[in-house]
């Protein structure tokens, strides 16, 4: 009997263990549940004060991202808001009611300097005046205990058109055929010779007034059976809210280029200039001839007035090679309509053509941005900025992400005749006129803008063909004068925090 009651004693004993166990684990189980519920909750509530940070933040970069798009430089010219820390613009505020959050924006506005972007620091903020080439942003949302920040980087880039052929003319009469006193009257006019497999066109024909082909009005849906095109026909643009505006005026320091500014970087060393088309011709075939020859690099500049008329196809007889820009500067008091004629072939930025095929923008290559032989005749390397230049007040020094044209005139006619490769930008604030007079190979990858009208006139022999490319990395970071056309573009975004 004392055995048994000794095994109920142990077996009360283990019971009383085993529940004490139980208790334990339960006790712990339930601590466990309150901290994970705990740790959740905070968690969820970080979560959420993260969301509403950034939030706030979002919201302060479109309401700065709308003041930027109405001007530029807005917080600049807003002292009233944003206070200057250094080079850069600080507003701190409260978007809503004083515990949903505080908003920081900090704009800090660059220049590119020798291939360093450095701050700007503008005299005036009132009538701020200084150029810049980007704009670094940080917006930061506040919540209690957290900061979420956007970084935005923008660059100045060239916004005015994204044309394969633009016109900015207003026209002076309406067209009736595609012929060159249409395109004189201030329009597009493209003449195939009966050959829409020798005339391709690659991206938008944009026009303050028509475009003809075939004798017919061109237009998005049609254009494809008048030529070999792949884009949109924009026309009819004057007077509209789309109007082209007139950055090709004759005479005008409103040009979409200040021409002195090139000039004088060729008479620094980032180029050659020539008073005469026969030196120019005598120095062209002097490189030509080399036992291996060379392009002209830089900017060539031809000063010349209305006693020179033409380059024949004999006088440079294996063409104008040129890596960089072609600019014609004709003569003040130039007639507008005065032609030089260009009979020989002409190469500005030469791609390599042997693998291209004209009915396949795949193929489509570019020499434009190739590396020059001589770094020294890089337009960014010639310092213009001195007093010797500008009426004592110099120009900005070209950058080395600078897009110059391939090929511009200030006024006049540059008649292209001969075979023709040509990258970059072709800018003519008159007519421009363009013939494939000997039945080769006329290839433009870039982009045309004339002032006065364009006329492109393709050839009937089967082997003959004209291109005309839109490439959009010809003309991002085109060096206008003051800036004109140029509209900041993002370039880079970011969420830390």
């Amino acid at each position: 009997m004392k055995k048994l009651r000794g095994n109920r004693t142990t077996e009360r004993g283990f019971a009383m263990v085993v529940g004490l166990i139980i208790v334990l684990v339960m006790t712990a189980f339930s601590a466990a549940l309150v901290f994970t519920s705990a740790a959740h909750h905070v968690n969820a509530k970080t979560a959420t004060e993260r969301a509403r940070a950034l939030a706030l933040a979002e919201g302060a970069v479109t309401l700065l991202l709308n003041d930027l798009d109405k001007d530029e430089r807005a917080p600049v010219k807003d002292s009233t808001n944003y206070t200057v820390s250094g080079t850069t613009l600080v507003r701190e505020y409260t978007p809503f009611d004083s515990g949903d959050g505080t908003v920081r924006v900090e704009v800090t506005y660059l220049a590119e300097i020798s291939g360093v972007f450095t701050p700007v620091a503008f005299a005036s903020r009132v009538t701020p005046i200084e150029l810049y080439d980007r704009v670094r942003i940080a917006v930061t949302g506040f919540r209690p205990g957290v900061e979420r920040t956007i970084d935005i980087e923008m660059e100045q880039q060239f916004v005015l058109f994204n044309g394969a052929i633009t016109s900015d003319a207003i026209p002076s009469d309406e067209g009736d055929k595609s012929d060159k006193g249409t395109a004189q009257d201030g329009h597009i006019t493209i003449d195939p010779k009966g050959r829409s497999d020798g005339m391709y066109i690659n991206g938008s024909l944009l026009s303050n007034g028509e475009v003809w082909a075939e004798d017919e009005r061109v237009t998005t849906e049609n254009a494809n059976t008048l030529i070999t095109f792949g884009g949109t026909v924009q026309t009819d643009l004057a007077g509209t809210s789309d109007e082209i505006p007139d950055y090709t005026a004759l005479g005008s320091s409103d040009q979409l280029f200040d021409f002195d500014r090139f000039i004088a970087a060729a008479r620094e060393g980032a180029g050659r200039e020539f008073t005469k088309i026969d030196d120019f011709v005598d120095a062209m075939n002097t490189l030509n001839d080399l036992p291996t020859p060379k392009p002209m690099e830089g900017i060539i500049v031809l000063s010349i007035d209305d006693s020179d008329s033409k380059i024949e196809s004999g006088d440079i007889p294996d063409g104008i090679n040129i890596r960089g820009t072609l600019l014609f500067n004709f003569d003040a008091g130039t007639d507008p309509m005065f032609k030089v004629f260009i009979k020989c072939d002409c190469n500005v930025n030469a791609a390599d053509l042997s693998s291209v095929n004209p009915a396949d923008p795949e193929t489509y290559t570019s020499g434009y941005g190739d590396p020059y032989d001589d770094p020294d005749k890089q337009p960014h390397t010639a310092d213009i900025s001195g007093s010797a230049y500008n009426g004592g007040k110099g120009f900005k020094n070209f950058t080395e992400s600078d897009d110059l044209p391939a090929v511009m005139f200030n006024t006049g006619i540059v008649d292209q005749h001969g075979s023709c490769n040509i990258c970059g930008l072709m800018y003519g604030p008159s007519f421009i006129e363009l013939e494939n007079k000997d039945g080769g190979t006329q290839y433009f990858n870039g982009s045309i803008l004339g002032g006065a009208g364009v006329f492109v006139e393709g050839h009937s022999d089967s082997d003959a063909w004209t291109v005309i490319n839109f490439d959009r990395n010809t003309i991002n970071k085109l060096a206008t004068q003051n800036a004109k056309g140029q509209g900041l573009q993002i370039i880079g975004w970011r969420v830390r925090g």
